[in-house]
């Protein structure tokens, strides 16, 4: 199910939105945002405990984070994870896909094997808050073709839709697990070496 024309947050005091109340009981929530429709072009300061993918259709946004801006183009993606504060101005014209995602749709409840060995790595880490989705390398080409599929699926709603969404958002998660151990061993790697200049200067 896509909803279409929403123009305002539901907030509680302290930023976070308040998704549930919007999800008519599914675990997720997919909105197609006009930028049109919010005052000044702009989605104000928020959070929320879900994690959220968003697509843009048309033109581009901003993406802000406590500690960087991102540009967001047409046909690119970025992964926001949950619990980071975020806000988008919208220089232009702009139409985009934002859906939210309780974590334990597609990994299971916290701490189970599956959500220990795949989910928690990305859904739980600190280092990373957004992913921005540019579709210039395989694995991110990938990435991008599943957020499609999932919208495709969304927009249809065939009978048994939300098992095919979340064995697809399972293979988006994993696909970026995949990144993230690559990462750490890169970074690893890098501490290593430089540990071994030190050692023998």
């Amino acid at each position: 199910m896509i909803r279409y024309q929403k123009n305002r947050l539901i907030l509680e005091n302290n930023s976070k939105e308040l998704l549930e109340k919007e999800s008519g009981g599914l675990p997720f929530v997919c909105n197609f945002n006009e930028s049109h429709v919010f005052i000044g072009h702009h989605i104000p300061w928020h959070w929320h405990d879900w994690f959220e993918i968003n697509y843009t259709e048309r033109g581009s946004f901003h993406l802000q984070t406590a500690d960087q801006v991102v540009e967001i183009h047409q046909g690119e993606a970025v992964y926001i994870n949950g619990s980071v504060l975020h806000a988008y101005d919208f220089p232009e014209d702009c139409g985009y896909y934002s859906l939210t995602c309780d974590a334990r749709f597609p990994g299971g409840e916290f701490g189970s094997y599956l959500d220990r060995k795949y989910f928690s790595p990305i859904l739980r880490s600190k280092s990373l808050s957004i992913l921005h989705i540019k579709p210039d390398t395989e694995r991110r080409i990938r990435l991008i073709g599943y957020t499609l599929e999932f919208l495709k699926y969304l927009r249809e709603e065939p009978n048994g839709y939300e098992l095919a969404v979340r064995q697809i958002l399972g293979d988006f998660l994993l696909l970026l697990s995949v990144r993230k151990r690559n990462s750490v061993r890169y970074m690893e790697e890098n501490n290593r070496k430089d540990s071994l200049k030190e050692a023998s200067a």
